[in-house]
């Protein structure tokens, strides 16, 4: 991945979007995974910074620790942007959220224990395949916030 983010004057927002799907993908940084809106508030600029100054600084290692995963850009399968928009409550008050994803496939041949988690994360990895996580998520059987529809978009290139 690291080869689409070279040095540059001005970020896109297409950059920003593609930094924080790679955060919040399933090969992301679980630690970005978990958190939700109202707890990402602190450190979201800080951690944006932090993952632009490793691609700045053209260092892939500081790259990897930042998104969690280290990838060649012709490992991923671009399957499209998702945008959704929720107009709901959220702890009884009014809640607007306005989201766009960038949907990447990573096949990775790879077994459970070939993945580097933090040991106080482990608690929360969840294994299974692909047709388990989609009913899980459709049933609302584990905690996510993965929309259905990204999910479709990654079948359909599975």
């Amino acid at each position: 991945m690291q080869a689409g983010f070279g040095k540059k004057d001005k970020y896109t927002v297409d950059d920003l979007v593609e930094i924080m799907s790679l955060l919040r993908s399933e090969n992301g940084c679980p630690w970005d995974r978990e958190q939700t809106h109202a707890s990402i508030r602190k450190n979201f600029i800080e951690e944006t910074y932090e993952a632009v100054e490793a691609i700045d600084e053209d260092n892939p290692d500081k790259l990897k620790e930042e998104l969690g995963v280290s990838v060649k850009e012709e490992e991923l399968k671009d399957c499209g942007m998702h945008r959704m928009d929720v107009n709901t409550e959220f702890y009884g008050k009014p809640f607007i959220d306005r989201q766009v994803s960038k949907v990447y496939l990573l096949h990775l041949d790879w077994e459970a224990e070939d993945f580097k988690v933090q040991e106080e994360e482990i608690e929360s990895v969840i294994w299974m395949d692909f047709e388990e996580c989609m009913q899980a998520v459709i049933h609302q059987s584990i905690p996510n916030c993965i929309d259905i529809k990204e999910l479709e978009m990654l079948k359909a290139f599975l």
